[in-house]
């Protein structure tokens, strides 16, 4: 019997899921199923805590936000070896199982050098999951200033 909590957490699964490109939701979902109990508790549930903690700090893009300030919070953060992109906005909500609205964030796109090749734009997740791009399930939210320091 499924309690809300466990239905909870399957929404979080889902989330996740959406998130991540393909290959690396399967990865999860599957160190998720075949992982010890202390790994689970102490690595899975961590990670999906802290994404899901990023992913509701996130805010939705509206005509009131200034969307391409320099403190403006990296909430996530995606990754190939070329390029990153720091997500500060949204456009869609992943609500009961259901992708509601555009699946588009607005992010800034660093390609080759860190300052000089910034960009804030909009990003379809399926262009940015298309490229390879992974999310970082370790990044802690910062401002993008901070955020171009450390990558």
């Amino acid at each position: 019997m499924n309690t809300e909590k466990d239905l909870t957490a399957l929404d979080d699964i889902f989330v996740l899921k959406t998130l991540m490109p393909a290959e690396q939701a399967d990865k999860f979902i599957q160190a998720l199923k075949t992982a010890g109990a202390y790994f689970k508790q102490t690595v899975v549930e961590d990670t999906i805590k802290r994404t899901i903690s990023a992913w509701k700090g996130l805010p939705y893009a509206n005509e009131n936000s200034p969307t391409t300030a320099p403190d403006n919070i990296a909430w996530l953060h995606y990754y190939t070896p070329s390029e990153d992109w720091f997500i500060t906005r949204r456009f869609f909500d992943i609500r009961d199982g259901e992708i509601l609205c555009k699946p588009m964030f607005y992010a800034a796109m660093i390609g080759g050098h860190k300052y000089a090749d910034v960009a804030y734009g909009h990003f379809m997740l399926a262009d940015i999951k298309s490229r390879n791009a992974r999310l970082n399930l370790y990044w802690t939210p910062m401002p993008v200033c901070d955020a171009l320091r450390n990558i």
